[in-house]
């Protein structure tokens, strides 16, 4: 396992919907996976990618947002 690609089942923010995340990151701990974790989410407003993914609405007020909650959240997560 190289990198991990994390994403809400909405593609919102990390920690804002239903994903299992102490499951997640119980079984990061449990390879003693030490990689990178990306956020994948996407927005309304990237059109085409938007349409293809079911995205009907911008789940966050700016991409910026979701990166600094994003990580902030993954953080904790990691650190727990």
């Amino acid at each position: 396992l190289k990198h991990v690609h994390t994403s809400e089942n909405d593609r919102g923010t990390p920690g804002t919907g239903h994903v299992e995340w102490d499951a997640v990151f119980a079984a990061l701990r449990s390879i003693a996976y030490d990689g990178w974790l990306t956020i994948e989410s996407f927005g309304f407003a990237l059109g085409g990618i938007s349409a293809a993914a079911s995205i009907w609405r911008d789940l966050e007020s700016s991409p910026d947002r979701i990166a600094f909650d994003g990580v902030k959240f993954l953080k904790r997560m990691a650190a727990a």
